[in-house]
């Protein structure tokens, strides 16, 4: 939710907003107030809906297993991102420090209600008010990568990185491109 969020508050210098986002998602709503986001929220599309939201993307970013949005995005041929967690250890009951249940956290702690992390495991009896973006950072260069080639075009030009993929044994593509326009 966080890397959703933070990418549709980004602003070009014209103050228009640079990406698009829009969540769509099986969770049901509970609690949640969609509204308060800075994106709209599709909750339990139908399955042609579904297909129209990844005809329209320009990248698909599955944050768990989701084989419906996966197979379409694919059979689109979209960017697909994958994002994997296990049992969402955002949550500051410990899944990272205790054995899980084998049940997932139900998102008190994403939602803002951080006082219901408690009742996932009161043992622990503390509760964090910092959030964590594990593998967000990733996520955005390849989402970046795409828009503009930078992250490559980046890599293709740096000249430590080129010779340490050519002294690894890497040959082809970009490398034998780079190598025929030294010899030219």
């Amino acid at each position: 939710m966080s890397l959703a969020r933070g990418l549709a508050e980004l602003r070009a210098e014209n103050g228009e907003s640079e990406f698009e986002v829009t969540l769509v998602t099986q969770t049901p709503r509970e609690n949640f107030d969609d509204e308060a986001l800075p994106f709209p929220v599709v909750r339990q599309p139908g399955f042609w809906k579904l297909l129209r939201f990844v005809r329209n993307a320009d990248v698909v970013h599955i944050a768990g297993p989701a084989l419906e949005p996966l197979l379409l995005g694919l059979l689109q041929r979209k960017p697909v991102v994958i994002e994997h967690h296990g049992f969402q250890v955002i949550c500051p009951t410990g899944q990272l420090l205790i054995e899980s249940r084998s049940e997932p956290c139900p998102g008190h702690f994403m939602a803002g209600h951080r006082a219901e992390c408690w009742k996932c495991d009161p043992a622990l009896g503390w509760f964090d008010l910092d959030y964590l973006g594990i593998d967000q950072g990733p996520i955005i260069a390849m989402i970046e990568n795409h828009r503009s080639d930078l992250v490559w075009r980046t890599m293709r030009g740096n000249p430590a990185i080129r010779l340490g993929l050519e002294r690894a044994g890497f040959t082809g593509g970009w490398l034998s491109a780079a190598a025929a326009a030294k010899a030219a």
